[in-house]
């Protein structure tokens, strides 16, 4: 529903993750039917797909397996479930270059190994939608929060 005014009509009636091959000019659902896909994120090796389901009644992380070829993923594990009620919904994800996912959240950025298990949390004093790594060395987190932009520099790069 995200960008669908109100009182429109859907196009889909079912929430997918889709992927664009640009040498064939095809759009496939790569994951169908999830409840509500946001945030998505590659590790720094191409192997893993993260999702954000950002459904507030069960948000989490999910980590899919990438086959070989790029084209189709299998798994869709639960890296880390989300308490809505205190840190809100995943929502914009990136990786670093040592493998670690760095996810938005009400209470600030969670950050986690590869896992899913957290390994602590930058404090915003508002909810953080998106994020990413920039700066001439890539170790800045922008951060965009619910009125305000945050950059915090870190000790790590962000994945390319």
């Amino acid at each position: 529903p995200y960008g669908v005014p109100k009182g429109e009509q859907r196009e889909l009636d079912t929430q997918n993750v889709f992927r664009f091959d640009p040498k064939s000019g095809q759009l496939t659902v790569v994951i169908g039917d999830m409840e509500m896909p946001n945030g998505l994120c590659f590790s720094p090796d191409e192997k893993t797909l993260y999702v954000a389901e950002s459904f507030w009644k069960t948000p989490k992380v999910l980590a899919f397996d990438v086959s070989a070829d790029g084209a189709s993923v299998t798994g869709g594990r639960v890296l880390r479930a989300f308490d809505g009620r205190t840190e809100g919904v995943p929502d914009g994800m990136r990786c670093d270059a040592d493998g670690r996912l760095w996810s938005s959240a009400k209470d600030g950025v969670h950050v986690m190994a590869a896992d899913g298990k957290l390994l602590g949390k930058i404090r915003t004093p508002e909810t953080v939608t998106n994020l990413c790594f920039g700066g001439p060395d890539g170790q800045t987190l922008y951060m965009t929060g619910t009125t305000s932009l945050y950059a915090i520099g870190v000790k790590v790069r962000g994945a390319k």
